[in-house]
Formats: C-alpha cells, sequence, structure tokens
C-alpha cells in the first residue's frame, strides 16, 4: 500500500495530492502577539515593540523588537526577554546615544519601572529598574517628553488596589536622577510635555492641565470644561501641534441621544479652552475607540494629522471578539477639516494600538488581528497607505505560515519543503512529531529548499514544526 501525506495549515486541512500519511502545521513559539509601540529610523525604515506571551494562565510576558523596511516588509527580529522575569516594552525614545526603552518588569508579586539604554542597532548598554511599592498590578501607560538638557520628563500610570501617578526625570546618560512616587498632586496624569512658558512640566490630567516645577510638584491647574460637549469619556492623549495647541482624544458615549460610542477629537490651547472639535460616529449597533496608544500623529511637515481607531460591534471583549472590526483613519489637514476618512480590515477582529505619520507623508496603523475562524492566537498587524489613504503594504507577524510549502501530497515517501521567499533567512529547522508529540525526524539548518525521505514513517497522522 502507499503511503499517504497530508498537509494541513492552521489546523484547516488542505489536500496536496495525499496518499495515507497526515500532516498537521505545528508551530514554533506560538505566542499571543500585541503590537505596542511603534517608530520611524532615520533610514525610514519602522522598528515594531510588541508584547507577547502564550495563553497559559500566569504565563511570562516578553518584548520583542521586529524590524521592516519602509514599505512594511519584515526583515529582521530581536528578542527581549529573561528566565524568570516578564519585561514589557512600552515607549522607545531615541536618544543621543541610541535609543531609551520604558517598560514594566515583574518578577512574582513585585511590579517594577524599567528602563534600558539600547544603542543604534538595539543592542543593549544597560538595564536598571525601581520597585513601583504594593499593592500595583502594573503598569498602564507610559508617556514622557524630552527636555531641553537631552533627559526624559516621564509620567506613569499605574493599576491595582488604587489608581496612582508617578512621575520621574531620566537624564541624558539613561539614568534616573529623581522620582515622585504616587502623586495626589498629579492625580490621573496621563501625558508631560515640558513647559514653553517658564521651567517645569505641563500635566494633561483627564480634566485639567496641571503645571509643576522641576521636581513635579503642581503650581496651578485649569479645569478643562467638556461636560457641555454631551456625556464624554475621553482618553487624554496629549499630542502637541506646536507650543500652544494640543489634541484631546477619546470617545464619546451617548453622543446625540445615541447609545452607541463615537470617536473625538479636541483641540484646547494651553488654557485649557476648547477650540474645535470632530467626531467619528459609530453607525447602526457598531462602537468607535480611540486607539489604545497612540490615536494621533503629525507630519513632519505640520501640514496634516493623522487620527485612528477601532470600529467594532464588541466594546467589551478587547482580546478574542468573534466580530469582524476595522481600523479607522481620518486625515485632517492642519485646520482641523477632514482630508478623508478610510476604513481597513474587516476580515477579521482588528484592534488598533497606534498610529505614525511616516516620512513619505503617508501612516501606519498598527495593532493586532485575531482571526476567530482560522487561529486562537492575536497577531500583531501593521497596515501601510499613503497619503490618499490607499494601502500599499499589509504586514502580519508571525508572516503568512504558507511562505514554508510541504509537497507533494500524495507521495512515496519523498517529501518536499520550500520557503516562498528565501531572503526572510538562510535557514529553517523542520521537525516532524507523531500524534502523540513524539519527536520522529529533525532536520536543522535546512536551506531554502530541500527533499526529504520519509518512508521509514508508518501510516498515521503527523505534525511539522
Amino acid at each position: 500500500m502507499k503511503k499517504i501525506f497530508s498537509l494541513f495549515f492552521v489546523l484547516i486541512p488542505i489536500m496536496l495530492n495525499a496518499q495515507s500519511v497526515g500532516f498537521t502545521k505545528r508551530f514554533a513559539n506560538e505566542t499571543n502577539k500585541n503590537a505596542i509601540e511603534m517608530i520611524e529610523l532615520s533610514n525610514k525604515d519602522l522598528v515594531l515593540a510588541c508584547q507577547e506571551s502564550t495563553s497559559k494562565t500566569n504565563a511570562k510576558i516578553q518584548s520583542k523588537f521586529y524590524f521592516l523596511s519602509e514599505s512594511g516588509r519584515l526583515k529582521d527580529s530581536l528578542l527581549f526577554s529573561d528566565s524568570l522575569k516578564s519585561i514589557r516594552v512600552l515607549r522607545i525614545v531615541p536618544t543621543k546615544y541610541g535609543y531609551c526603552l520604558l517598560g514594566e518588569m515583574k518578577e512574582n508579586d513585585e511590579v517594577y519601572f524599567w528602563y534600558t539604554k539600547v544603542n543604534a542597532q538595539f543592542q543593549l548598554i544597560s538595564e536598571a529598574f525601581t520597585s513601583l511599592g504594593a499593592g500595583i498590578s502594573g503598569i498602564g501607560t507610559i508617556n514622557y517628553t524630552t527636555t531641553k538638557d537631552s533627559g526624559i520628563a516621564v509620567v506613569v500610570l499605574l493599576g491595582g488596589r488604587y489608581i496612582a501617578t508617578n512621575a520621574l526625570k531620566i537624564n541624558k546618560q539613561g539614568i534616573l536622577t529623581s522620582f515622585n512616587r504616587e502623586s495626589v498632586n498629579l492625580n490621573l496624569a496621563t501625558d508631560i510635555f515640558e513647559r514653553r512658558d517658564s521651567v517645569g512640566y505641563l500635566f494633561l490630567n483627564y480634566f485639567e492641565w496641571i503645571a509643576t516645577d522641576t521636581l513635579f510638584n503642581a503650581l496651578h491647574r485649569k479645569y478643562i470644561d467638556i461636560t457641555r460637549l454631551a456625556s464624554p469619556d475621553v482618553n487624554p492623549i496629549g499630542i502637541r501641534k506646536n507650543d500652544s495647541t494640543y489634541y484631546y482624544v477619546g470617545r464619546w458615549t451617548n453622543h446625540k441621544g445615541r447609545r452607541t460610542r463615537d470617536l473625538a477629537f479636541l483641540v484646547i490651547n494651553t488654557l485649557g479652552e476648547i477650540k474645535d472639535y470632530k467626531t467619528v460616529e459609530a453607525m447602526g449597533d457598531t462602537n468607535n475607540v480611540e486607539a489604545q496608544r497612540r490615536s494621533a500623529d503629525t507630519t513632519k511637515d505640520g501640514r496634516f494629522i493623522y487620527w485612528g481607531g477601532t470600529n467594532n460591534y464588541d466594546f467589551l471583549r478587547t482580546n478574542y471578539s468573534p466580530f469582524r472590526s476595522y481600523f479607522i483613519l481620518t486625515k485632517l489637514s492642519n485646520t482641523y477639516q477632514n482630508v478623508w476618512q478610510k476604513r481597513y480590515g474587516g476580515e477579521a477582529y482588528y484592534c488598533m494600538q497606534g498610529v505614525l505619520a511616516t516620512s513619505d507623508g503617508g501612516c501606519a496603523m498598527y495593532g493586532f488581528r485575531y482571526d476567530y475562524n482560522n487561529v486562537t492566537k492575536t497577531d500583531a498587524i501593521i497596515i501601510k497607505v499613503d497619503g490618499n489613504g490607499v494601502m500599499t503594504s499589509e504586514t502580519t507577524i508571525p508572516m503568512p505560515q504558507s511562505t514554508i510549502t510541504a509537497y507533494p501530497n500524495p507521495s512515496n515517501g519523498q517529501l518536499n519543503f520550500r520557503k516562498g521567499d528565501p531572503s526572510v533567512s538562510n535557514r529553517f529547522d523542520v521537525n516532524i512529531f507523531d500524534i502523540s508529540g513524539k519527536l520522529v525526524f529533525q532536520k536543522r539548518e535546512t536551506d531554502w529548499a530541500e527533499t526529504f525521505d520519509l518512508s521509514h514513517l508508518s501510516e498515521g497522522n503527523y505534525m511539522y514544526q
């Protein structure tokens, strides 16, 4: 009897000439991937920081950097990992020595603010961390402003039994020089700017501007009156156009008497006065939610603003919704007029984390995608568009698994493995397991195309990795 080699991808059978041995694709190091932060390098390449973890309870979190070309093509990756600790990179700050990474480290039940110096190639120079105290479940957000003395002023919003704000200063050598713990004066401040009118900082609270001195002591407060604009549920994202104009991005609940959520974009001056506002109305029974990390970004020439969010049917289930959703991207002029507004995605669940205005005048949207029909993991996704909103690339991380093909099927035992794009990496490993999980064949450093003799395998079902 001839043997049958059946090949299956993502646990969905795809018959490729089969005869009576079946194969299922088994992914190496399969994890949930969530895009957290993206920056553009001086050569216009992109770097995406992802948070990655398995679906296991209390699974260790790690961060991984993905390096992409200007067009969005994946070039390389670098893992930031520790065998005992969970590490989350939340912000990437350009500095004179390279980059300062700001994030969170967890060891057992202790939570630390973690900051790391890396060079231009993202190689580790040094790292340090400081405890955030008891009762803290983790860091919610981190925002920063670069200062005139080439340092970094940071605001950290914490979660746990109570919510608190920490503020700190890192000097130009990447050393922590001051730390204001659990500041009552700053309340729930989520963004920070260096003051231009005097020495100190300006903090953006949910409904307040807070001016402080260099030690983060509050000197002046200004209440932002947004109550006249229906029922606000606004997430303050302080995107500054210039020294006197800020953007306040979030969502409206019960806007215009409706129970859905609309995207909101407010223009506020340094006195806390609302000068203009825009909304993106949710149609039907959908909800619109602002991007979770960076909702707006300005083009390098200051002529346009990209403003992003997610349009979905399932506001409460933020990671594994069975409903399709879309990225929403709006392009505004510098006078806050709509240039265009478009949606992307829709065939699975999409959740936007941020937008990045790129040097070519376009925009990169990043977030995660959950394909409820095929896999039970979230993948990071980057959608790149030009200045007219035309999609120029869509990159999913991990890259589509079909780039490595195994054929023919049927087969008399000779099985070919071939990589669709040999330039992504020079080599790959092949492991084959029986149905009990026992490794029955292994080949390290496989070339981009190679044939294996598997005629010694008994009839049955196998998995390849």
